[in-house]
């Protein structure tokens, strides 16, 4: 489990491209910044390592990381894409009201 910040703080919403700080560090994290030891994969604990320092880094949060109450382990891992180009898509419009 990866969250955003700790359980009394509030979560900067204001971050680049439209997305929070988070989402945006998230973002970069699974594009390759969070492949720590370069094998192409990444952990939810190379994740987690690279994130949370990083959100900390440029806001007043805490990115939390663990495991839920009743987990018996094992880790997420995510491939690193061959193009990072998902990173400059246009951003979605809003819905319009009727």
């Amino acid at each position: 489990m990866l969250t955003a910040g700790g359980a009394d703080q509030q979560v900067a919403d204001a971050g680049p491209n439209g997305h929070s700080v988070f989402t945006w560090v998230l973002l970069q994290a699974l594009a390759g910044k969070g492949d720590l030891n370069g094998d192409g994969l990444i952990t939810g604990t190379e994740l987690a390592a690279y994130v949370a320092p990083a959100v900390s880094a440029v806001s007043h949060q805490t990115p939390a990381f663990g495991s839920l109450p009743g987990s018996q382990g094992g880790e997420f891992v995510f491939q690193v894409p061959d193009s990072q180009d998902f990173l400059n898509a246009a951003q979605p419009r809003a819905a319009r009201r009727r």
